[in-house]
């Protein structure tokens, strides 16, 4: 006789294994289009912001070699929004969240050779934030 539980079972399991990369690679797909979209609409903003990530990635790196993914993460999104927050930039914890997935991915894929750009710690300049974000913030 089938065990049908068994067999159902078996076949979820083997479409998950197909499907949760695919939507990982999606969603790091969006991230990074998000994050391309914030540098051609706001340059100043998108030079603030990754100065911001790729000092919090590069610190977490060097400083939580041992840690889980989502504590180094967490470290990353805390360090940049307080670098932003200094700076005066008011920014959506979402939207440090998906630049530093942008980033974290772009040094995996490059197997962790940091450009010449992401070594530095370059000086960013002030936020100067729009109208709106001055009367709603």
């Amino acid at each position: 006789m089938i065990d049908w539980n068994m067999v159902i079972g078996e076949s979820v399991t083997q479409v998950l294994r197909v499907l949760i990369p695919v939507l990982i690679a999606l969603i790091l797909k969006w991230a990074i289009q998000l994050y391309e979209q914030i540098k051609k609409d706001q340059p100043d903003f998108a030079k603030i912001l990754q100065v911001a990530v790729n000092q919090a990635v590069i610190a977490v790196e060097q400083t939580m070699q041992t840690e889980e993914g989502q504590k180094k993460k967490e470290a990353a999104i805390e360090s940049a929004s307080a670098f932003l927050k200094a700076k005066g930039c008011p920014v959506d914890v979402k939207v440090i969240e998906d630049a530093i997935e942008a980033t974290v991915y772009s040094l995996h894929r490059d197997n962790f050779f940091l450009s010449k750009e992401q070594r530095e710690f370059i000086p960013a300049p002030e936020c100067n934030p729009a109208p709106d974000e001055v009367n709603n913030g």
